[in-house]
């Protein structure tokens, strides 16, 4: 296959194709006579400001850390919440989420003398009560998508949490 280069004029008109007016890669491909494989390779480089691809799978790893943090976070609170204003419960019995499974959680409930009950992967059913707060959770929280920037999307998601802590704790007791 020959290469040709192409000029940058033409370069900027087909990412803006594909940003501003939604034309698929594959369809603005055909169109120029350019391969798909090169116009994902101008997107992955930094385009207008936005970081190269390996930028974006830093930010996501990053990101994923930052949530399992805020999870563990989450979780930590509610269970001092729980020890603070009720009795001690015997059993923790959570889903399998991965805030459950950090060692500082595991060592809080084992100081506290509290016993770790789990639901089998794949079962449900065995956990109604954390099943449905997260089901009416994704609810009210809506489409993640909706938020410009990860901070705006934290600090929504941990309002929303804060307003219904009493039902994590509840939870938590049950």
């Amino acid at each position: 296959m020959k290469k040709h280069k192409i000029a940058p004029e033409l370069k900027e008109q087909i990412i803006n194709r594909i940003k501003n007016e939604g034309v698929s890669v594959s369809q603005a491909a055909k169109d120029h006579g350019v391969s798909d494989v090169t116009i994902y390779s101008w997107i992955a480089k930094k385009v207008d400001g936005a970081p190269p691809l390996a930028e974006n799978i830093k930010l996501k790893r990053e990101n994923e850390q930052l949530f399992k943090l805020v999870g563990e976070m989450m979780v930590m609170s509610a269970l001092m919440n729980v020890i603070h204003n009720n009795p001690r419960p015997m059993v923790f019995h959570p889903d399998n989420g991965s805030e459950y499974n950090s060692e500082i959680f595991i060592e809080a409930l084992q100081n506290l003398n509290i016993n770790i009950s789990r639901s089998a992967p794949g079962c449900p059913w065995e956990n109604g009560y954390q099943e449905l707060f997260h089901s009416q959770f994704k609810v009210d929280f809506g489409d993640p998508a909706r938020f410009n920037t990860l901070l705006k999307m934290l600090t929504n998601q941990f309002a929303l949490l804060t307003s219904k802590r009493h039902n994590l704790a509840n939870r938590i007791c049950v």
